[in-house]
């Protein structure tokens, strides 16, 4: 632990530190006053945490906390201050590792709880954001790591060479738009800076946009540029961008996005189970002995650790069926509502509730996605009922070569306004209090929908206030389906 202050007033840093030396006596503490002092420790770096005040009188104390954020990107940073500026607040709602603090006596109570606060935010961060960072440094591909303003924080050897750069630490804290000229056409009409800020929220889809680097050797040649949210990170995106000789042809990212998605949610399994365990034992061992709010950061933790658990496992498989065919055979869809259906039984029976159906087509698909499928649909149905008795029909119209299915019930229904967000992975509707769940169920249905050569899609019910109606199509030509392999009559498959 080394914690770095800079502050002009002797009497303020001096009561500062006694403070955070007390709070933290096994932190290294170094406080400096002047531009060659701070210029010293910005080369050296390592620090935890850099605290400084607004007004400096050779530099504003917003000024040189982002240059040592764009020099060491996993250190925490407090602006302690008399006077806070405005961008100093909205910058704390953005960025988990800023605080702002206003310097009285309140404040200088507060400082060492905002210090301890920023260190366990580092320890989370380090833990995905490392492993990015690794995976980062493997990739042949051109990648970078920007925040959701736009600025690179990472970027690995090859995006150096590309954008003309010789070391890729050249290229930290500059912006997406000085790097590539990008089709203004793709750009939506609010900006980039705009579509990265809801994209990191979960609010917008990933970017595929035309790209070209500014300087360098690639500087003649267009490529693409797709950018994603980080999984598990709510304040940085990953970029890749790819040159493309000759013809030009869409990108796929679903490589490198499968891959990370893979090892994130692999890797991650041990040291949350390991939190588990651990929390588990707390409440088993001592929780008798824990005051109060003891057992209530014990509860929270426990239930959290099981939260991330279930997001993980179900984020392993979700790229696990980015990276499987599906194997195709003939599939009769009302044996699989009935199945479902057999599945939900005792629930439907408490509900007294029931699931209609017409007569619906035989398809080629995988059997046990579409298993999976209407159990999630069904699954969702049930699980958002209303006041009302449940009801919920399954329906099919043969549509232009497609055969297009339609869930509808009559339960508490979608915000018309998050028809194109609930396919988002980990999108909740609702709390976790009022209703379990991680927001992975859509997800998966439109996984499996999109790798059979479908869409899926949701519409309100005519004429209704409740409910709602998901729609999802399947080729009902074979030969649509081309590239997947079809099992054969009589074939054996081996799981």
């Amino acid at each position: 632990c080394k914690l770095l202050l800079i502050d002009t007033s002797p009497s303020d840093a001096e009561l500062a530190d006694k403070l955070l030396s007390q709070a933290f006596p096994n932190c290294e503490l170094t406080v400096v006053s002047d531009a060659v002092a701070f210029a010293e420790q910005l080369a050296n770096g390592g620090f935890s945490a850099v605290i400084s005040e607004q007004a400096l009188g050779w530099a504003s104390g917003m000024d040189v906390l982002a240059t040592f954020s764009r020099r060491h990107p996993l250190t925490a940073t407090i602006l302690f201050s008399e006077t806070l500026p405005p961008e100093a607040c909205r910058l704390e709602h953005g960025n988990r590792l800023f605080a702002c603090l206003t310097k009285n006596s309140a404040g200088f109570l507060q400082l060492a709880d905002i210090v301890a606060s920023l260190l366990r935010a580092i320890r989370e961060d380090q833990d995905v954001y490392g492993f990015w960072r690794q995976t980062l440094g493997n990739m042949n591909d051109p990648a970078l790591t920007v925040t959701a303003d736009g600025q690179v924080e990472e970027a690995n050897n090859a995006a150096a060479g590309v954008l003309g750069y010789q070391d890729a630490a050249e290229l930290r804290g500059l912006g997406l738009e000085p790097l590539f000229d990008l089709d203004a056409g793709r750009l939506p009409k609010a900006g980039l800076k705009k579509q990265l800020q809801a994209m990191a929220k979960g609010a917008a889809d990933p970017l595929d946009i035309q790209a070209t680097p500014l300087k360098g050797a690639s500087a003649a040649a267009r490529g693409r540029l797709t950018v994603w949210p980080l999984p598990g990170d709510a304040a940085r995106l990953a970029a890749i961008y790819r040159p493309q000789a000759g013809k030009q042809a869409p990108a796929d990212p679903d490589g490198e996005y499968q891959q990370l998605l893979y090892a994130v949610s692999h890797d991650l399994q041990e040291p949350l189970q390991l939190v588990s365990r651990y929390a588990d034992l707390l409440q088993e061992d001592y929780g008798a002995a824990l005051e109060k709010d003891g057992r209530f950061i014990v509860r929270n933790l426990a239930s959290n650790a099981r939260l991330t658990q279930s997001m993980l496992d179900d984020l392993l498989e979700y790229s696990r069926l980015g990276r499987l065919e599906p194997v195709l055979v003939e599939v009769d869809l009302n044996e699989i509502v009935d199945d479902v259906t057999a599945l939900y039984a005792h629930k439907l029976q408490e509900l007294n509730g029931k699931i209609k159906k017409a007569d619906l087509p035989t398809v080629m698909a995988d059997r046990g996605q579409m298993v999976r499928l209407f159990q999630n649909l069904i699954g969702n149905a049930i699980k958002f009922h209303g006041r009302k008795k449940l009801v919920v029909s399954v329906t099919a119209a043969y549509k232009d070569g497609y055969w297009e299915v339609m869930v509808e019930d009559n339960g508490i229904g979608i915000d018309r306004e998050q028809y194109r967000n609930v396919f988002t992975m980990f999108k909740r509707l609702h709390t976790e209090e009022n209703i379990p769940g991680n927001g992975m169920g859509l997800a998966f249905c439109e996984r499996i929908v999109t790798a059979h050569g479908g869409r899926i899609w949701v519409s309100a019910r005519e004429g209704e206030k409740e409910g709602v109606i998901i729609h999802f199509s399947l080729p009902a030509d074979t030969l649509v389906s081309a590239g997947k392999r079809h099992v054969q009559k009589g074939e054996v498959i081996h799981e």
